[in-house]
């Protein structure tokens, strides 16, 4: 006879009170855990590498961080891209060419 396991992705109502709040609990961890790199870290981090960065654009996977005084073209390769998951950094061209990211990123207030 084989045993089988089933696995909810989600609570369901029949389940008790107590059982919904600890998926609930350990849904909200693994989220934490898959977002490493918060926004003042990386910020924290870009600083570093340039201080005069003054704007930042949040995309799904990494924040963009860049200076918007600078009124000659901007070079992609002088912003920084830092990952939420990893905290690597990158150059934007690189982000764009493996990462894919969406057209419209959020504008994050510095």
């Amino acid at each position: 006879m084989k045993k089988i396991t089933i696995v909810y992705s989600e609570p369901v109502d029949y389940f008790p009170e107590s059982v919904r709040k600890e998926f609930e609990k350990d849904e909200k961890k693994k989220i934490k855990e898959k977002i490493k790199m918060t926004y003042e870290e990386a910020k924290e981090k870009a600083l570093k590498i340039n201080p005069n960065f003054n704007a930042c654009k949040e995309y799904k996977k990494a924040y963009h961080f860049y200076d918007k005084r600078d009124k000659t073209e901007r070079e992609p390769d002088n912003d920084v891209v830092i990952l939420k998951e990893t905290g690597k950094i990158l150059n934007l061209s690189t982000f764009i060419l493996d990462y894919l990211p969406e057209r419209n990123p959020k504008a994050k207030k510095f």
